[in-house]
């Protein structure tokens, strides 16, 4: 199976990670459905779709809001009918510089744990449920994923990987056309990590 004319909706995919990963959707000629609270970003992350000839629409949603998202999938369901692919990217941050983030993400990360391990959990039991239907739910755990000013990285950071160097948006793309890629039909309810090996090194240094 191809992505093309496949209909994909990238939530949070004005910036960052979900802008990157809606282009990588294009680029498999995919029907992308840019979604996101930030109007002028989205309009802006749409015009840099389009203006390759790909296809793609751009719905201001803000998916805190229940009665947004029930708008949002009755237009869907009018345009397109269907929907093939659900990326759900969309969610908060509290912006650190990387030096920050190293000393305070284990003594503060209750929050961020608790509601990664209650996503995790709702994959396990969405793809049970949805399983019949051919219906396949996974998650992705991204680890340091630097979305801005790479270059300005230091050796250190990049040495704090088993992979030696920090992650990149297209890093948690590519994930994303392999699990969702008709042919991975035996993965499902898995919590895909990809941290170049940080997490499982153990040893972080400012």
């Amino acid at each position: 199976m191809s992505f093309k004319d496949r209909v994909v909706i990238v939530t949070g995919a004005a910036k960052g990670i979900g802008r990157v990963i809606a282009k990588r959707y294009c680029d498999e000629k995919a029907n992308v459905i840019i979604v996101d609270i930030d109007y002028e970003s989205g309009k802006k992350c749409l015009e840099m779709l389009t203006s390759s000839g790909n296809k793609a629409e751009f719905f201001e949603v803000d998916v805190s809001k229940s009665e947004d998202i029930d708008s949002f999938m009755q237009k869907v369901e009018q345009r397109y009918g269907r929907v093939d692919v659900l990326i759900n990217n969309a969610g908060i941050s509290v912006w650190k510089p990387p030096e920050e983030l190293m000393v305070d993400a284990e003594p503060h990360s209750e929050a961020y744990a608790a509601s990664k391990g209650g996503i995790i959990a709702l994959t396990q039991t969405l793809a049970a449920s949805y399983a019949k239907d051919h219906i396949r739910v996974n998650c992705i755990s991204p680890g340091w994923i630097q979305t801005q000013d790479y270059d300005q990285l230091r050796e250190i950071d990049h040495l704090q990987h088993f992979s030696q160097r920090v992650g990149k948006p297209d890093d948690i793309a590519s994930a994303c056309i392999y699990l969702t890629h008709g042919s991975n039909d035996f993965i499902l309810g898995t919590n895909l990590v990809i941290d170049g090996g940080m997490t499982k090194k153990m040893m972080y240094r400012e």
